[in-house]
């Protein structure tokens, strides 16, 4: 089957024949994964079932581990990676750890930040990027997040708002530099992305474990920072030297001109398209972010495209 001819739907959250949820032991971690293999073929995708008891298990090398560990079990000599979000940054990484493993990278929405030599703990990050000063309040010691979605109600008015709800008068209850407006996140419509089916199944999923989980992404700043430091005493210094795709999704405001300019500085082998898309990409222009992807590997060799 062609590339373009691969059906983007999404998969139906409540079809137990599609998808199960089950558990792995990788690297001497216990993971609780989603497994999808629907017919047009799908594979396995881990999802960590939030470990609470320590901040290890969200730092990058640390799932990076694992991830190489899974590779390997499976028998894999290479490997391409691609991730957006925070499976941006954990594929970044991921290359710079293991580079003659990862072959080639594929990230979306979210550019490469390459290993700086001086820490800096968030708050000053942010003086000099205001941008990211949302972080603060999703990696809060109080919990900002978490207290507010600890009730099922409260989950779903955050998850909606999220996912790209808007208030009756059509605004978006969130800025980059302060995070969400909760005193606004009760008047939240639905948002387009997930129909009223998705939304219950998301809300009980993440109410099973709560939010600590993926608010403590943004609290690994200063573990993140020791664990990459020695990177930039190799001799690529921290460099990205495989082939490496960034899609970037333009209506995203949090990925400035000037991020994406520093990036450049710092991979050997980049290529950057665009589409006209907010962060939530993938699930947003399917189609047109599959075509760059089909493009980019036929252009590698790396890609069938018979009929």
């Amino acid at each position: 089957m062609a590339v373009s001819k691969i059906d983007v739907s999404k998969i139906d959250s409540g079809d137990v024949k599609n998808l199960t949820r089950q558990t792995a032991s990788i690297n001497g971690n216990t993971y609780g994964y989603l497994h999808a293999e629907p017919e047009t073929g799908f594979t396995q995708t881990i999802i960590s079932d939030a470990p609470t008891d320590s901040l290890q298990s969200y730092a990058f090398k640390f799932q990076v581990d694992d991830s190489y560990e899974l590779c390997k079990s499976l028998g894999c000599a290479s490997a391409i990676v691609a991730g957006h979000d925070w499976g941006s940054i954990m594929a970044t990484h991921f290359a710079l750890w293991h580079p003659s493993f990862v072959t080639h990278l594929v990230t979306v929405a979210v550019p490469f930040f390459p290993p700086s030599k001086d820490y800096a703990p968030l708050e000053a990050v942010i003086k000099q990027m205001p941008l990211l000063g949302y972080q603060l309040q999703w990696g809060s010691a109080e919990g900002i997040i978490e207290n507010f979605t600890k009730e099922e109600d409260g989950m779903r008015k955050f998850l909606r708002a999220a996912y790209g709800g808007l208030t009756p008068e059509g605004e978006y209850p969130f800025t980059p530099e302060n995070g969400y407006d909760f005193d606004r996140l009760p008047s939240v419509g639905d948002p387009a992305l997930l129909d009223a089916k998705e939304q219950d199944y998301y809300v009980q999923e993440f109410s099973r474990n709560g939010m600590q989980g993926p608010c403590n992404y943004y609290r690994t700043t200063q573990a993140n920072f020791e664990a990459t430091r020695p990177l930039l005493d190799r001799v690529d210094g921290g460099r990205l030297k495989c082939p490496y795709l960034f899609v970037r999704a333009m209506e995203d405001i949090l990925v400035t001109d000037e991020w994406v300019a520093f990036m450049v500085q710092h991979v050997d082998q980049l290529v950057v398209k665009e589409v006209d898309a907010g962060h939530w990409a993938l699930w947003k222009k399917p189609k047109e972010v599959n075509e760059v992807l089909r493009e980019w590997l036929e252009s590698r060799n790396l890609l069938w495209s018979g009929k």
